[in-house]
């Protein structure tokens, strides 16, 4: 199981599955849409308690984004993500972060 407490401001993360136990219907349709949209996100700030957190725009099938915060849990729904990679859907070069946004189903 990845460590969350060694992720730092700028680490990239790939999301595998919504977490055990998340009981949030919303959430965890929120997490299955990235995942499917793009699973590897970038982690922007720790809260005081040293909780990881990522900021992720979703294109909605109407074209329209929705703005999500997430935390990272302490479970093996994600991993470290590979430097050096381009994700598979929206072409997001994981060196620079350069991406264009993907509406799902595409």
């Amino acid at each position: 199981m990845p460590d969350r407490t060694k992720l730092k401001i700028g680490d990239r993360i790939r999301l595998l599955r919504v977490p055990a136990g998340e009981s949030s219907r919303w959430t965890k349709v929120t997490i299955e849409a990235i995942i499917r949209q793009d699973p590897v996100v970038t982690i922007d700030r720790i809260d005081e308690y040293g909780q990881p957190w990522f900021n992720y725009n979703l294109a909605r099938p109407n074209g329209r984004v929705a703005e999500h915060t997430l935390a990272v849990m302490e479970d093996d729904s994600w991993v470290p993500a590979r430097r050096g990679k381009r994700t598979r859907k929206t072409g997001q070069d994981a060196e620079n972060g350069s991406s264009a946004i993907c509406r799902l189903g595409q």
